[in-house]
């Protein structure tokens, strides 16, 4: 999917709109996604999850909910009620948790005392210092104050021992995130980022800092995410990668910088949600206001490409590796449950909705084509118009049941309606594209329809841009190719 490029001059290999598709890489040039599920029963009274996490000691996955309850989610238990020592277990995380020596540590949102779950069910706080960012570097726990420049560390290989006379660090402006990577700390603002190099924390310390990036801050501490000694974040300019000494704009590389600038123009840091996760290679990242879905991206971290998945409403993301195997889990930020994402990459029968009956709805929309007319022995692409007849679909659509799932293929004649951000007029081409198999069968299945209502008649245009889109649910999707017909009727008109 590509946007810095005007529909009529996309390159081939791109899509205009790529919605609930996963491109190159399930079992055709695009296949439809598979839905999501449950990870585990309903959470009695909770109506949002505002963070999730993992304890590698005792297994558990966990969230907290609206109202501070910590749960254990497979189970749907509660470990925390909401109080203890007198305090709020949690209230509003600013940032997922922290894993440190057997400790999982939330910092608090409104600047309370950070607070931690054990492997042998004990709750508490942690220092006397109030926190709302935290990570883990070289052995020590790292917290940053509410609306501060400073950074702190805990005592090497204790995240309950700290030194808050001496054992810190003051940066240049007011921090919004922390990460780490091999060697470094990168201290994120809104519209910058330093780096904090060294390995021997304060007082006594070998750490330097330095400018890092300029221009570039983070907007959402829960867009933090880490994949192969890198760390990717969102800025308000764009989505970020970097392993503490480059940086890569994966925005930019994908050619998606200004459908993303478009989204955080309107961006609102006291009612926004921007949460990230890694799952597969990809970075997925979703975009909320309030409870309401604006966007959902995936990205494909090993080619830097970048399509939308729909009804992926999330608060906050965890990644779980437990052996050979690979999970990825979400709090909703609509509803007081936590989804498994898993299976996205693995459409079949038993996954053909999401988990709360939404199906997904897989969209192609491609760039506008053009014709092309012979001159003496060359072919050269056509400014005039051109008689489109007929399309042709090479696809696979599964039906597990009785659910009769269909496609449409469509057609329009100029980019977008009259407004800078207006959708096309789509036509749709004659009959909808029925299953092609069963729940035993399969088959690759090549369609024509009309790019015109009349018997033998065309469609007129200097330009056609087309539109796949499936109506489920379904157990499977696969696109292998649109293509279309055209004659030359008017050579060298501009």
């Amino acid at each position: 999917m590509r946007r810095d490029v005007d529909r009529t001059e996309l390159p081939g290999g791109s899509a205009y709109n790529l919605v609930d598709f996963i491109p190159d890489e399930v079992q055709a040039v695009t296949s439809g996604r598979g839905g999501w599920t449950y990870a585990g029963p309903s959470l009695l009274g909770a109506t949002k999850i505002t963070a999730v996490g993992y304890h590698p000691d005792t297994g558990k996955v966990v969230a907290i909910d609206q109202a501070f309850n910590l749960w254990d989610v497979a189970a749907a238990t509660k470990l925390g009620v909401g109080t203890f020592g007198g305090g709020a277990m949690m209230a509003n995380p600013s940032c997922p948790p922290t894993y440190h020596r057997g400790y999982l540590i939330f910092a608090q949102g409104s600047g309370g005392l950070p607070c931690f779950y054990k492997k042998d069910g004990t709750f508490g706080t942690i220092g006397s210092q109030l926190f709302t960012y935290t990570t883990a570097y070289k052995d020590h726990t790292v917290g940053a104050g509410y609306a501060s420049q400073r950074v702190y560390f805990s005592a090497a290989g204790d995240p309950t021992t700290w030194d808050t006379t001496f054992g810190y660090w003051d940066t240049t402006g007011n921090i919004t995130a922390l990460a780490t990577t091999l060697n470094s700390i990168l201290i994120f603002h809104a519209d910058s980022t330093e780096r904090l190099r060294g390995t021997t924390p304060p007082p006594g310390s070998d750490m330097v800092l330095e400018p890092f990036l300029p221009n570039i801050g983070c907007i959402d501490a829960f867009s933090v995410a880490y994949w192969n000694n890198r760390v990717i974040w969102c800025a308000s300019n764009g989505i970020f990668m970097s392993d503490g000494a480059t940086v890569v704009d994966l925005t930019a590389s994908a050619q998606m910088s200004s459908y993303w600038q478009n989204i955080m123009s309107v961006y609102s840091a006291s009612t926004w949600r921007i949460a990230g996760g890694v799952y597969r290679n990809h970075y997925i990242v979703s975009i909320n206001n309030g409870s309401t879905l604006i966007d959902c991206f995936c990205v494909s971290l090993q080619n830097q490409a970048i399509w939308r998945f729909t009804n992926l409403n999330g608060s906050s993301f965890v990644n779980v590796s437990a052996g050979q195997q690979e999970k990825f889990y979400m709090g909703q930020n609509n509803a007081g449950r936590v989804a498994e994402l898993s299976s996205l990459w693995a459409p079949g029968s038993t996954v053909k909705q999401d988990g709360d009956g939404t199906n997904p709805t897989p969209i192609v929309e491609t760039g506008m084509f053009r014709g092309f007319d012979r001159l003496h022995r060359r072919w050269i692409e056509s400014m005039g118009k051109q008689k489109w007849r007929f399309g042709y679909v090479d696809y696979d659509l599964g039906d597990s049941a009785t659910d009769n799932p269909t496609a449409a293929l469509s057609y329009c004649k100029i980019p977008a309606q009259p407004g800078r951000f207006s959708p096309p007029n789509y036509t749709q081409a004659g009959l909808s594209l029925p299953a092609t198999s069963g729940a035993n069968a399969t088959g690759v299945h090549r369609v024509r329809r009309s790019f015109s209502p009349t018997q033998g008649g065309a469609t007129h245009s200097q330009m056609l841009g087309l539109k796949f889109a499936v109506t489920g649910p379904y157990a499977f999707v696969n696109l292998y190719a649109l293509e279309g017909t055209f004659e030359p009727i008017e050579i060298g008109s501009l």
